[in-house]
């Protein structure tokens, strides 16, 4: 009786402790899963651009906005944009997070134009 009484303990321990681990492994991949979300920026990319507006800006960097999607009749960038508008650390921020230099618009024109 005195084993029967000791091997349900052990049981009883070793149950609970695997819970223990479970919900902990359960907590870590929870804890992995959360993904910190970007708002939505308050300004388009190309307003945004052309007041240099670099919080902004980054803020499109970090949300995943297409950095070389095209905007108006003449299908500016916001790189074209910027550098028309003599917003040079607007410039320089986008060509920092990979905006393609030679993107050009519907009269062939660049940024370096």
């Amino acid at each position: 009786m005195k084993k029967l009484f000791i091997l349900s303990l052990l049981l009883l321990v070793s149950f609970c402790s695997s819970e223990e681990s479970s919900s902990s492994s359960e907590e870590v991949v929870s804890e992995e899963q959360t993904v910190e979300t970007v708002p939505e920026p308050d300004i388009d990319i190309w307003e945004a651009a052309k007041n240099g507006d670099i919080q902004a800006i980054k803020q499109h960097i970090l949300f995943g906005t297409d950095l070389s999607s095209k905007h108006s009749n003449r299908d500016n960038t916001p790189l074209i944009i910027a550098a028309c508008h003599g917003q040079y650390e607007a410039v320089r921020t986008l060509l920092d997070a990979g905006v393609d230099i030679n993107e050009r618009n519907v009269e062939d024109v660049t940024a370096q134009f």
